[in-house]
């Protein structure tokens, strides 16, 4: 069934649109947050005008004066800054203009039934109407009316055209857009190249076969033949791996530099709102404290998620650069484990799995950092796939790191399903897979094994039983940096939080 799947570009449609329906569903997710977020702004953006009114009025009924918060010339100041209507309505209104239409009436009687603010989308105008609670500075003008202090007198509406609240998250969504559609060209070019390939080699091994069949006397040409064509599959795996590595990253950068742009776009409208405070004859040290507050909370805001995005970028360009090469370079392996954790972290976080490294302080090393990296992708991709059932189980994966006697000795063990002795005996063998039909290559641990023998000239041991997990380790020579101190001590990811600890 494998080899008629590889052998049939019309079923690689069917791989295709999976793919593409997992980015589709992961656009469609961000973008609805995209607009929950614009949501939010404009009710902050409504509830910030409404406290400005009730400080404002305050003030002026404090100095003997009466506020109307639903004057034209304030009303219409708004409108001509930002697009903001104003009306003030009550069940007992004095003056018979600011009797409420349907709409505030509902509202106005959920007032007296406990609520205190209102927000809804009604069509194409987003609306905000929070409660006036009476107060002292309130019963000069309403005694009459027979209201007691905590009393409700009414409410102020402040409405704005949604499509001015949508316009805040314009750029939000063409970065989200333009994410998702460089991840589905690049899984589907990975994808395509990486099924090509593997049909050429699987095509060309048919054909070795029965030419072996029909003289033995090329047998030994034929076999060195299959040797290149198992490092070419090796090269093709390793290209899967980084296309879901890329993926990954591009679903992780997304969140924080969405977050990071409507923090920006709130920062500037509370400085703007702070600066036409300053254009009034008259500002208290609290309204000034208040729009300062929102610009540094929301600056603060921006940068923390640019901080964060810009961390996701570094790990994934230390990455992606080592798992295309095998050069030797300086490495602080902490970090390495730290970013193999971050490449993966899209495919267990929606997994109760948790990946726990525990590395002391170690000195910074030198060698083939790419082929560490590769061999931790595929063990943990190992431990996903067959472990846990791809996700299905609940469990934790330690990585274990320490020095002994000029080795570098890595402890990698899961609480997994296990295997049994038969499985174990052939688990670094290509091709060998206990996941046949179900999309398994068997070419993970035969990659693994290859990288510590071969590349980083160390050697491998596993042992596991059934019901009692996987543990394996690696030693190879420590080459250790003469001109850079020790690495950072103890590194524990949680995959669900995603904070380092």
């Amino acid at each position: 069934m494998r080899e008629r799947f590889i052998k049939t570009p019309l079923w690689w449609a069917g791989l295709l649109m999976v793919f593409a329906a997992a980015i589709a569903t992961s656009y469609v997710w961000n973008a609805a947050s995209i607009d929950r977020h614009a949501h939010q702004m404009a009710e902050l953006r409504a509830r910030l005008v409404f406290n400005m009114i009730q400080t404002t009025r305050s003030w002026i009924a404090g100095h003997g004066g009466v506020f109307a918060p639903d004057s034209p010339e304030l009303s219409n100041l708004l409108v001509r800054e930002g697009e903001l209507h104003i009306r003030l309505s009550s069940l007992k209104p004095i003056n018979p203009a600011n009797a409420p239409n349907t709409w505030e009436a509902a509202v106005l009687r959920r007032f007296e039934s406990g609520a205190r603010e209102v927000v809804e989308q009604d069509g194409a105008v987003f609306r905000y109407m929070a409660a006036l609670v009476v107060t002292e500075t309130c019963m000069q003008c309403h005694a009459q009316q027979g209201y007691q202090l905590g009393d409700i007198r009414g409410g102020i509406q402040i409405s704005q055209p949604a499509e001015r609240v949508f316009e805040m998250v314009v750029p939000q969504h063409r970065t989200n857009l333009i994410v998702h559609v460089s991840a589905f060209v690049v899984i589907m070019l990975l994808l395509g190249a990486s099924l090509t390939t593997i049909r050429q080699h699987v095509l060309q091994l048919e054909r070795e076969r029965d030419q072996r069949r029909k003289t033995a006397e090329l047998l030994a040409d034929k076999v060195a033949e299959l040797e290149a064509a198992q490092n070419e599959l090796v090269q093709s795996e390793k290209m899967a791996s980084l296309g879901r590595m890329v993926a990954g990253f591009a679903h992780e950068v997304n969140t924080p530099v969405g977050v990071a742009v409507g923090a920006v776009s709130h920062a500037l409208e509370s400085l703007a709102q702070t600066e036409k405070l300053l254009d009034q004859e008259e500002v208290t040290e609290a309204d000034l404290r208040s729009g300062f507050a929102n610009f540094r909370e929301a600056s603060s805001l921006a940068l923390s998620n640019l901080n964060r995005a810009a961390e996701m970028v570094a790990s994934f360009k230390r990455t992606s650069v080592d798992q295309a090469s095998e050069q030797a370079r300086e490495f602080d392996i902490a970090q390495l484990i730290d970013d193999v954790f971050l490449g993966l972290r899209n495919t267990f976080k929606r997994t109760a799995i948790n990946l726990i490294a525990d590395c002391p302080a170690l000195p910074r090393l030198q060698g083939p950092a790419g082929a560490l990296v590769q061999v931790l992708n595929n063990l943990l991709m190992n431990s996903y796939l067959h472990a846990y059932e791809e996700g299905a189980r609940a469990g934790s994966i330690r990585i274990g790191v320490r020095i002994v006697d000029e080795q570098v000795v890595i402890d990698y063990l899961d609480d997994g399903v296990g295997m049994n002795a038969d499985a174990l005996a052939h688990l670094f063998e290509p091709f060998f897979t206990t996941r046949r039909g179900k999309g398994g290559s068997g070419l993970g641990m035969y990659i693994v094994y290859n990288l510590v023998t071969q590349v980083l000239h160390g050697s491998l041991q596993c042992a596991s039983q059934p019901g009692r997990g996987l543990g394996c380790t690696i030693h190879f020579p420590a080459k250790v940096s003469a001109s850079v101190g020790p690495s950072q001590a103890g590194i524990h990811r949680d995959k669900q939080a995603g904070e380092v600890k």
